[in-house]
């Protein structure tokens, strides 16, 4: 986005130094050059403020963007120079669908078709050209700065859910160890900014194998089905949860010390599922205070193996238990 605005300052500069088609009156000239300060400062702000990624820089950013180069087209001399300048709105069209939601997208897109219909129809009736050459002309901007993003937008959200579909579990519906990898890196960032309690569950079915071998697999999945949506009720609402193989799954959770030890509490540990005999589940529990030495992926390793020791601590205790150890003190 550095280069880009840049390069939107560098074509204001350009105008600027052509009067006998670009700005010539003092206001236009002034607006350039303050765009053109703007414009600096901005790119400035990008590769030197950590701030500048976050709510509501980039949607003030985005808003900017528009107006400026809009503004900026409307000091050429010739209406038919602003259609030809109107592609200029693929630069920030590039921000909008890249960094911004669809909705502010579609806005951009809005404003793009509308001002380069306004311009064109002005090119017509002041008689710069022939409205067959201006028609064909918008086409091929509009083509650019409308038709561009939404292609990527389209591609993109085809892939979105390419990716999604492979962090889901086929037999759960709940995410599998990709799945909550990936979600992982986002929790562990809000964690940070919050100073959160990091946690990490291991939950493994107890004596599954038996519930398979008297009632069939059929019946298994039914058990893993029904396991995973209680749980996935229970621990979702606080971090990615799924199923990580077998009767195995798993959640990484950021919450405060009294969320933890409600969550603790009202887990889960035996499940109904139709007229079978009840399953009962091993949780192993494992959290300190995010960011801890600020070794991100040693703490979150180490986590998951005090986590996993954990819940081989409450299977041998014979099970339907939580077993937790938070900042090294341990609690049944």
């Amino acid at each position: 986005m550095v280069l880009s605005t840049l390069n939107v300052t560098l074509v204001g500069a350009l105008a600027l130094s052509a009067p006998e088609r670009g700005p010539d009156t003092p206001w236009e000239r002034g607006w350039v050059i303050v765009c053109i300060s703007v414009n600096v400062l901005v790119a400035l702000a990008w590769l030197f403020t950590r701030r500048a990624d976050r709510r509501p820089w980039p949607q003030l950013f985005a808003i900017w963007a528009d107006v400026g180069t809009a503004t900026n087209i409307l000091t050429l001399a010739a209406f038919s120079d602003m259609l030809s300048a109107s592609v200029l709105f693929v630069v920030t069209g590039s921000f909008f669908t890249f960094f911004l939601s669809r909705r502010w997208l579609l806005v951009h897109l809005v404003f793009s078709a509308v001002f380069i219909a306004g311009v064109t129809a002005a090119a017509g009736i002041v008689g710069e050209q022939g409205w067959i050459v201006l028609i064909g002309q918008a086409d091929v901007v509009l083509a650019a700065v409308v038709a561009l993003p939404l292609t990527v937008q389209v591609y993109w959200g085809q892939q979105t859910r390419a990716a999604q579909l492979a962090e889901i579990d086929d037999l759960t519906d709940v995410l599998n160890r990709r799945g909550i990898n990936a979600q992982s890196d986002l929790l562990m960032r809000r964690a940070r900014t919050a100073r959160h309690r990091i946690a990490v569950a291991v939950i493994d079915l107890d004596r599954f194998k038996s519930v398979n071998d008297d009632h069939g697999h059929q019946v298994g999945d039914r058990v893993l089905v029904e396991v995973a949506a209680r749980l996935n009720a229970h621990l979702s609402p606080y971090g990615p949860f799924g199923r990580t193989g077998g009767e195995e799954f798993a959640a990484v959770l950021a919450v405060t010390a009294s969320h933890l030890e409600r969550i603790v509490a009202d887990m889960p540990t035996r499940v109904q599922v139709d007229d079978l005999p009840a399953v009962t589940v091993s949780v192993g529990v494992a959290a300190m205070v995010w960011p801890g030495s600020g070794h991100v992926e040693r703490e979150m390793r180490a986590l998951w193996v005090i986590a996993d020791q954990a819940m081989y601590r409450a299977k041998r205790a014979g099970g339907e238990r939580v077993v937790t150890q938070l900042n090294g003190l341990d609690a049944q």
